[in-house]
């Protein structure tokens, strides 16, 4: 019932890393924003030089993935939202909301 819902939405607002729960706190935020930002960019000019072999950019393309779920920690942090914000996190999310791969685009 509802005791399950709670402990299930429990576990998705931090990230954890095997029975370590990761805290998000301002450096961590400007860390993960900073590591998804080099990723994304990676990731375009893996598209860009190989637009037509999806094998040569699909790499680049988990590691934006993992580096979106870095920023899970976050919804647990409301009081690191402006930060986020200061930080042009709002922004890069924004820009990963119209990639071309749909599954990115969901997950930001």
């Amino acid at each position: 019932g509802s005791l399950a819902t709670s402990a299930s939405l429990k576990d998705r607002m931090g990230a954890t890393f095997g029975d370590q729960r990761v805290r998000m706190d301002p450096d961590t935020l400007a860390a993960a924003l900073q590591a998804l930002e080099r990723a994304a960019s990676r990731n375009q000019l893996q598209r860009a030089r190989y637009p037509d072999e999806p094998s040569q950019f699909v790499s680049s393309e988990v590691e934006v993935d993992e580096k979106i779920q870095g920023l899970h920690p976050l919804a647990a942090s409301p009081e690191l939202f402006p930060q986020f914000v200061e930080l042009g996190g709002v922004q890069t999310l924004l820009g990963l909301l119209s990639h071309q791969n749909v599954d990115l685009s969901i997950a930001a």
